[in-house]
């Protein structure tokens, strides 16, 4: 007893969701950084704006005391420092360092502090300040220290909102935009994942969601609905196969089992002898019908073909040399109109549609009658047409004799009903229209094959 899985609960821990919270937060440490890079470089871009300014004011007082006398540039510095203090001009800090004075200016010297790499710092007061000095010497040891800083608390607030806005909006992004849509894709996998369980389970009209949307899971519930089909075409084939094998082959057998017993309970030789014959008879009837039945279900369910260039007039050649004897032992002629034409396609089943078609036309035509077959090229179609004089078919039955175990009015001989069938099936699996009509001449029967043409298909 072969037990089907029942379909379970999907897992919870959901691999989407846990990739979703990893990006989430590695795009969180990645906006940190950003924020900490672009604070570093305002705070770079203004010490550089400070450092110029410093450096130009600093040009500018050494020109004006390199012109005067070298015993007077103290007193000229002092004056100069003492005048811009007390204008409070821009935010420049100064400070006249005279060895044996006390220091004049507003500069701090506490703040000021030796680089290890050379020259003066000042110290910034904030943590998003900028700070830059400069000293002009005046000789006899005194000197000039030129400083600026400028402690930006209003940028510092604008990059802090910025940084603390962006940080936010990943963490929206990561812990809840990023579960909801990574829950919509989860979703929409075990969605896939239960139509397998239902189908796996016995359900064979159960599908994948979804198909019809065009994105990567889309095409995963195509793939997936696709090999559904497959499989209920091969689950149909079968259980046809196994209906028709039931319903065809029950009179045969019965027909068999009554020769048996004919045998068994026969009053002599010969007529156990001519009851034997007749078994066997049966049997290789019921085994010939029993192949043309598998035949069918196996074109049918879709086997796999040998598809390679084929020319329609090759095909046609090789199956009127096979009948040709017997259509002479019957008095029908074989009248054939070959041009190539060239299609992609199996070999061994398209010789075996034309001579499928060749049989049926000679159990049905009388004595003295004409089968044709042509093929040409019309377009970027092929066609393959075998039409004969015979009786035909009503119209009423030409959709119906398709199906197996069907057999046109006026058959002569033993048959299967099958051919026919195989003829439709191959078509079929050779995206090949088939067509049933009256001859040119308004009797007889005309069969058709359009194909597309070999250069078309490639």
């Amino acid at each position: 007893m072969i037990h089907l899985p029942k379909p379970q609960a999907p897992a919870r821990a959901s691999a989407v969701a846990r990739l979703t919270l990893a990006y989430g937060a590695l795009f969180i440490v990645i906006s940190g950084l950003f924020f900490a890079g672009a604070m570093h470089l305002v705070v770079a871009k203004n010490s550089e704006r400070l450092q110029s300014l410093v450096a130009a004011d600093s040009r500018a007082l050494a020109a004006k005391l390199d012109e005067a006398p070298p015993d007077l540039r103290v007193d000229i510095g002092r004056a100069i420092v003492g005048a811009r203090i007390a204008q409070a001009k821009d935010r420049v800090q100064y400070a006249l360092v005279v060895p044996g004075e006390p220091v004049l200016g507003n500069l701090d010297l506490g703040a000021v502090r030796h680089s290890p790499i050379g020259g003066l710092k000042l110290k910034s007061p904030g943590w998003l300040s900028a700070s830059a000095i400069d000293r002009l010497d005046l000789g006899r040891d005194a000197y000039i220290l030129l400083g600026r800083t400028q402690d930006e608390a209003g940028l510092e607030r604008d990059v802090l909102a910025v940084g603390l806005l962006a940080l936010a909006l990943a963490a929206l992004i990561a812990f809840v935009i990023g579960p909801v849509v990574s829950a919509r894709l989860v979703r929409r996998v075990e969605a896939v994942n239960l139509a397998c369980e239902a189908f796996g389970a016995g359900d064979l009209d159960a599908r994948a969601p979804g198909a019809d949307v065009q994105d990567e899971f889309g095409a995963l519930a195509r793939s997936v609905n696709a090999m559904f089909e497959r499989i209920d075409t091969l689950v149909s084939g079968l259980r046809d196969v196994s209906n028709r094998a039931a319903h065809d082959l029950r009179t045969p057998i019965a027909r068999l089992q009554n020769s048996l017993e004919t045998v068994r309970s026969a009053p002599s030789l010969p007529l156990a002898q001519a009851a034997a014959e007749a078994a066997i008879t049966e049997t290789q009837s019921i085994l010939a019908t029993f192949d043309a039945l598998l035949d069918v279900a196996e074109i049918e369910a879709g086997a796999t073909l040998s598809l390679a260039p084929v020319d329609l007039a090759d095909v046609a050649q090789q199956a009127a040399a096979l009948y040709g004897p017997v259509a002479e032992d019957v008095g029908i002629e074989l009248r054939l109109d070959l041009e190539p034409a060239q299609v992609i396609g199996e070999d061994v089943l398209l010789v075996r549609v034309v001579a499928n078609l060749l049989d049926n036309a000679l159990k049905y035509c009388p004595r003295g009658s004409t089968i044709g077959i042509q093929t040409r090229l019309d377009g970027d179609m092929a066609l393959l047409t075998i039409v004969d004089n015979g009786p035909g078919i009503p119209p009423a039955l030409r959709d119906r004799i398709l199906q197996s175990r069907v057999r046109g009015p006026g058959a002569r001989g033993p048959g299967l009903g099958l051919g026919l069938a195989l003829v439709s099936a191959v078509a079929r699996r050779h995206d090949a229209m088939l067509n049933l009509s009256e001859g040119p001449d308004g009797d007889g029967l005309q069969i058709s094959l359009t194909f597309t043409s070999a250069a078309e298909a490639e």
